[in-house]
């Protein structure tokens, strides 16, 4: 009887530490935000017309963001904004797809550091995303 209370009591410890684990790194968010960014920064690279640009950022946009992101980033635009903060630079090289990486932040909660060497600056630039789970879909739901 007492051996059989041991090995109840270490199997519920067993089930007690794996549901208090952390979130793990999702394999399907992380190609969407590779997805999203190689598209980005090629689609602003590659452009000549920046009205038709416009069009298709904001279809990738639409895709692949919340729209209440999208909607933030929107006003921000109407205040002044500079540059783009999808990939925290006003332009583009086809260069920097060459250094893209996506990297699930430890210990976080769907948060991710999309990374890639600025030629322009001779920088490594990191724009930090989070994403959800929106019905089935993973969505970048905000930019730190």
């Amino acid at each position: 009887m007492i051996q059989l209370r041991k090995i109840f009591f270490i199997f519920s410890l067993g089930i007690l530490f794996t549901s208090c684990k952390k979130e793990d790194e999702n394999p399907e968010a992380k190609v969407m935000l590779s997805k999203f960014y190689k598209s980005y920064i090629s689609e602003i690279a590659s452009s000549r017309d920046l009205k038709l640009m416009e069009i298709r950022l904001d279809s990738l946009k639409k895709i692949y963001c919340t729209k209440s992101l999208i909607d933030s980033v929107n006003v921000e635009f109407e205040d002044g904004l500079d540059y783009d903060p999808f990939i925290n630079a006003q332009d583009a090289d086809p260069k920097m797809l060459e250094t893209l990486s996506v990297s699930y932040i430890k210990n976080s909660k769907n948060k991710y550091v999309v990374k890639y060497k600025n030629d322009f600056s001779k920088t490594e630039t990191k724009i930090y995303v989070k994403v959800i789970d929106n019905n089935g879909q993973f969505k970048i739901s905000s930019l730190n």
